[in-house]
């Protein structure tokens, strides 16, 4: 069987509500050879949505945009649940969260589009969108409480699954000489 290639992963972002991390996930998408980028009733992809796009404005042009979950989803083959919170007991039930490790690991034999789903910045994925997906993937953060940002939950999701290199997934934070957490495989704070 041959590898997957990229255009069939899918990113699908759950009503994102700042146009400002669209256009970091779209230029995220596009640092990593990405192409697709579905949006669940978005905000308005306004003037930072563009900006913080960089030269990823293509991929927000090219972007589907979905009334709801379940239109944006018809056509996937596999679903990639994301979240930061493996233990919330009104999730939990749902889904057995999987490691980044071991989704990268079997990621490529996974046959057909595979959709790669996250939440709002606020709450996350609601369990019934949960519930439609095919695994969870435990996504750890070490933010302040309240800093979720999709592009930064992309960005270590796509280092990791595209890295052949096993001792580049992680661990997924560290201290930089500046005294701020920043992505390990980033060269300054963000």
């Amino acid at each position: 069987m041959d590898k997957k290639t990229l255009n069939e992963f899918f990113i699908i972002l759950v009503e994102p509500k700042y146009g400002g991390n669209v256009g970091a996930t779209a230029r995220v998408i596009m640092n990593f050879g990405f192409s697709k980028l579905y949006l669940v009733n978005p905000c308005k992809l306004d003037e930072e949505c563009y900006t913080r796009a960089m030269h990823a404005n293509s991929i927000l042009e090219n972007a589907h945009i979905f009334p709801n979950f379940k239109d944006s989803i018809k056509n996937m083959d596999y679903l990639v649940a994301t979240s930061s919170i493996e233990h919330k007991k009104d999730k939990r039930h749902l889904r057995n969260s999987i490691s980044i490790e071991n989704l990268a690991k079997r990621i490529f034999d996974i046959e057909g589009k595979i959709g790669l789903v996250f939440g709002r910045e606020d709450y996350g994925l609601y369990n019934e969108e949960i519930a439609a997906c095919d695994v969870m993937l435990k996504i750890y953060m070490y933010l302040e409480e309240g800093e979720r940002f999709s592009r930064d939950k992309l960005d270590r999701w796509l280092r990791s699954a595209t890295s052949s290199d096993a001792s580049r997934r992680g661990p997924w934070w560290r201290r930089s000489t500046w005294g701020c957490y920043v992505p390990a495989l980033h060269l300054g704070c963000q």
